[in-house]
């Protein structure tokens, strides 16, 4: 498969993604995210976080009781999850064909608008059937994607991180009017090392999906999607939806069981 463009970005950024991330509150999230699947009858403990990064979004998993794994595109940024998850299954994979050997799960994760960085029109649509092919019948995947607003604002925008040492800017490069085509950013890292400052440059493009794509690509993937919720900044979820006001959606499918076990007929 091509390399596409998210793994060239986080092949520079890897080193610098937690400090540029640190004000993410991951382990909030995580647990109203996990309140949130119980609740629509997540059952099992053995969890895959597809995207994992840097282990951020895996680590409160593991800390809450769940079997954890994770895989992602990028080696950099697997090389730092396992740091922080020594004992953690970890895989190099694509999410648009995720190997059958790397097991099967009662949840799926895939966060961090990591599937806004799939820029192909198919791109969702083969995400998504990877993934349901991991879980057991009745798993739950649960997965986010930026709004339109949060896309069209966030690259259209500089704001920067500083550290002692280290300084890092994104700029937005802009949107096409066309929300289907993809916006743009480059983040400026400059490191100070022996007196000098070092820079490096990172190159970021994600395309908006909407809820129509979304709903496409779950039903040719055999997922049933069960929940959508509209968040605000905070890891707040929203009972509603509004690409306007909210940052990122969050998207809760389940695979379809087999008709026997819905008390068909096969």
């Amino acid at each position: 498969m091509e390399i596409c463009s998210a793994e060239r970005a986080y092949a520079t950024l890897a080193p610098y993604y937690d400090e540029f991330t640190r004000h993410h509150e991951h382990e909030v999230w995580l647990e109203r995210l996990e309140t949130l699947a119980r609740a629509h009858g997540l059952a099992g403990r053995r969890v895959l976080d597809v995207g994992c990064g840097t282990g951020k979004s895996l680590l409160p998993l593991v800390r809450r009781g769940y079997d954890g794994a994770g895989c992602d595109l990028s080696a950099g940024m697997l090389a730092r999850a396992r740091d922080a998850l020594p004992q953690a299954p970890l895989h190099h994979a694509d999410m648009r064909a995720l190997p059958r050997s790397i097991g099967t799960f009662d949840w799926i994760t895939c966060l961090d608008d990591a599937l806004n960085y799939l820029l192909g029109d198919d791109d969702l649509a083969r995400a998504l059937a990877s993934m349901a092919r991991l879980l057991r019948p009745g798993g739950l995947l649960t997965f986010d994607l930026n709004s339109l607003s949060a896309h069209r604002d966030g690259f259209a925008a500089t704001w920067v991180v500083e550290e002692p040492g280290l300084f890092l800017c994104w700029e937005g490069r802009g949107c096409a009017p066309d929300p289907g085509e993809p916006g743009s950013a480059d983040i400026s890292i400059f490191e100070s090392a022996d007196g000098a400052w070092l820079r490096h440059a990172s190159h970021h493009e994600q395309r908006w999906w909407g809820t129509g794509d979304v709903g496409r690509a779950c039903a040719a993937a055999g997922l049933t999607l069960v929940a959508v919720h509209g968040q605000l900044p905070g890891a707040r979820l929203q009972p509603d939806v509004d690409e306007s006001t909210h940052t990122k959606l969050v998207y809760l499918a389940r695979r379809s069981r087999p008709a026997t076990e819905e008390g068909g007929s096969a």
